[in-house]
């Protein structure tokens, strides 16, 4: 029973120290307007290059997605 309550709080405390940088990082993007996204280039169809040498693929698409939801300018990662 010791050793689940020593458990329990420390899982209590990772936890709650990671959401408040979470936040801080949030705020930085927001501020920044640019969110930037690392997708796979090489591992069709989830990303990959199109024959105009421009990233293709649901990752993408979901980076895209995501960037136009929350109003922010988007620079894919390679």
């Amino acid at each position: 029973m010791k050793k689940l309550l020593i458990a329990l709080a420390g899982a209590a405390c990772l936890l709650s120290s990671v959401s408040a940088a979470q936040a801080d990082q949030l705020q930085d993007i927001e501020k920044r307007g640019v969110i930037r996204i690392a997708v796979p280039q090489d591992f069709p169809p989830f990303g990959s290059v199109g024959t105009d040498l421009q990233p293709q693929g649901y990752d993408i698409d979901m980076a895209r997605y995501l960037a136009k939801s929350m109003k922010l300018k988007l620079q894919l990662v390679r």
